[in-house]
């Protein structure tokens, strides 16, 4: 799944950037949180799959990464001479390369900094050298952002506000899940998870392991969940939070996560999230049975009616569930009280919810199950 992950169009576009700037000769400081998205360093290096330029995987040790350089890429050298910045031009291996770097050391990050300082002036000074660009992956470890600056030879990428609802949305729908039976069923769990998770795919993954009763119910699960990253419950500043994972811009808006909110008893803005979910499926299916009731029984409706304020309603299709269930129940035995009672769930549903209510699974269950309703619905309309 993180092949598909990467090809979302959020975290297809973060590639873009890094793939952008590598092609312009820029090496790429990637600022990604503690707990990073897995496979990036495959999807960079697929972008590359049929370029000129050799991928090279390097992982920082203790030696200094002038030693590294030449150890790797210049072993000719004489081991009596003296290694300098100015002499990696001269190597044969040392052009044409895509580095990417591993496990920079935060006691190693002064050293490491230095030297892509220096060898930004170095591709400077040899503007026709095809100079080998370096991919550091742990560059918020160890404060890139802040030791380096943006220039025609080196850039940095954030990992932020780079996951949209959409993204999560289609990664969730790419998950072979199994809560209810239903289409509707199946789209509201779908939206919950990606509402829940935002941009946490790992969380993605925990909830679709988890029951229907506690994705309807998960703050006990996202306290499980927050307490595998190791999160604690108390405050912490911004960019501590993002490191660890526990917060993310996400369409230009700070959101903090729901294993987080759920860890620090923030209840209101988890429910918050999950009522979001819901109203994005359940209110266009909701309105789509209020005009199919209105057009079966509408022949049997005086217009105008009255509401209980005595507001005159002219127009058929303005006239809301509780109308509807008005005009069914005034019936008497005319009308199937398994219907009346049916039209008094729905809007009991639509009320609950134009109170931001979240619903349990029982009430998705009773909207995705209504075709004996509507079959003595058209008996009687006919």
């Amino acid at each position: 799944m993180k092949e598909h992950w990467w090809n979302l169009p959020g975290p297809s576009r973060f590639v873009d950037r890094v793939e952008r700037d590598v092609r312009d000769g820029h090496s790429v400081f990637l600022e990604l949180p503690l707990e990073r998205p897995s496979g990036l360093r495959e999807a960079v290096a697929e972008r590359f799959s049929e370029s000129s330029l050799h991928w090279e995987d390097l992982f920082a040790s203790d030696d200094k990464p002038l030693d590294l350089m030449y150890d790797l890429f210049l072993p000719d050298h004489p081991p009596s001479a003296l290694r300098t910045m100015e002499s990696l031009p001269t190597g044969d291996r040392f052009s044409m390369l895509i580095v990417w770097v591993e496990e920079i050391a935060e006691g190693d990050a002064p050293a490491w900094a230095d030297f892509f300082e220096k060898y930004g002036t170095l591709c400077r000074s040899n503007p026709d050298w095809h100079h080998p660009v370096f991919l550091v992956p742990d560059a918020a470890a160890w404060g890139a952002h802040r030791k380096m600056k943006n220039t025609p030879y080196a850039s940095t990428v954030r990992w932020n506000d780079t996951v949209e609802r959409l993204d999560m949305q289609m990664y969730i729908g790419s998950l072979q899940l199994a809560y209810g039976e239903s289409k509707l069923e199946q789209q509201v769990a779908r939206h919950l998870m990606a509402e829940l998770s935002l941009w946490d795919r790992d969380l993605a993954l925990f909830l679709a392991g988890r029951s229907e009763q506690e994705l309807f119910h998960p703050e006990r699960a996202l306290v499980e969940y927050a307490g595998e990253r190791g999160w604690q419950p108390r405050a912490v500043d911004l960019e501590l939070a993002w490191s660890k994972g526990m917060a993310f811009r996400v369409e230009e808006r700070l959101e903090w996560h729901s294993a987080w909110l759920a860890m620090n008893g923030d209840l209101a803005q988890l429910r918050r999230r999950m009522w979001a979910a819901q109203v994005a499926v359940l209110f266009p299916h909701l309105e789509l049975l209020r005009h199919k009731l209105l057009e079966l029984i509408g022949p049997q409706i005086a217009l105008p009616v009255y509401d209980e304020k005595g507001y005159a309603v002219n127009d058929l299709f303005e006239l809301e569930f509780r109308h509807i269930y008005y005009f069914l129940s005034r019936g008497g035995a005319h009308h199937p009280p398994q219907l009346v009672s049916y039209v008094n769930e729905l809007r009991r549903i639509r009320n609950w919810l134009a109170h931001l209510n979240v619903l349990g699974a029982e009430n998705i269950r009773t909207l995705a199950n209504p075709p004996r309703m509507i079959a003595e619905l058209e008996e009687f309309a006919s």
